[in-house]
């Protein structure tokens, strides 16, 4: 294991040590458990996928990328993130099968990497007016 991470840090990597074989890659689980919500965020009517995509690029994906999750409920305090939690987690997403819309388009053919375009998306993006990209907030302003 110490000679395969010194190969990666050799070729400008950062090795990740994963302590046991689980199914799936470390990133590719952590990632399909926020889709997973982001799914069940726009099934639910909460917001779109084109608003869950801003708040990821310039919300969540920079703070993650700066810090990383523990260090953000390090930041944040244990407390307050376990407020938040017992709120929440019963709020999340529980289901154990695909999400509909995803099983939809792959039934319909649509299986292979595409470039993103309003034929092609998972959810088709409503027809609104752009706006200035910005930091999201929770703000419930109702802009769009």
């Amino acid at each position: 294991m110490q000679a395969t991470c010194e190969v990666a840090r050799r070729a400008g990597r950062q090795p990740i040590r994963v302590e046991r074989d689980v199914p799936g890659f470390l990133v590719n689980r952590l990632q399909l458990a926020l889709l997973w919500e982001a799914f069940h965020i726009v099934e639910e009517g909460i917001a779109s996928p084109d608003d869950i995509d801003r708040a990821m690029q310039s919300g969540l994906g920079l703070r993650w990328a700066a810090v990383g999750p523990f260090r953000v409920v390090d930041l944040a305090g244990l407390g307050t993130f376990r407020a938040v939690a017992a709120r929440l987690f019963p709020e999340l997403s529980a289901s154990t099968e695909p999400p509909a819309a995803l099983v939809d388009k792959v039934d319909r053919g649509r299986s292979a990497p595409q470039p993103v375009r309003a034929s092609t998306r998972i959810h088709p993006a409503p027809t609104r007016p752009s706006s200035p990209a910005a930091t999201p907030a929770s703000c419930g302003c109702g802009e769009r």
